[in-house]
C-alpha cells in the first residue's frame, strides 16, 4: 500500500513539473538544451514548433539543430507548426 501511494505521489509531481515547463501565455521560450547533453535523442514523439517554422519530433532534436547551425532557435509552441 505504501509503495502504491509513493508511486502515485511521484506521478503527480512529474505532472506538475512538466506543466511548469510550458509558457502560460503561449509565448516563445528558449529550448532547454541543457537537458540533452548526450549525442543521441530519445525516440519519443512530443512535437515542438521551432522559430524556424519547422516541426521537430521532440525538443532534443531541436537542440541538435541548434548545435549544428550555431543559431539560437526558440520553441514557438508545443505541438506541430
Amino acid at each position: 500500500m505504501v509503495l502504491v501511494t509513493l508511486c502515485l505521489m511521484l506521478l503527480l509531481l512529474a505532472g506538475d513539473f512538466a506543466a511548469s515547463e510550458e509558457q502560460p501565455d503561449g509565448g516563445h521560450r528558449p529550448a532547454n538544451c541543457e537537458r540533452y547533453q548526450i549525442r543521441g535523442c530519445p525516440r519519443h514523439l512530443r512535437p515542438v514548433c521551432g522559430s524556424d517554422l519547422n516541426t521537430y519530433s521532440n525538443e532534443c532534436l531541436l537542440c541538435q539543430k541548434i548545435r549544428v547551425i550555431g543559431q539560437d532557435l526558440e520553441v514557438i509552441r508545443e505541438g506541430p507548426c
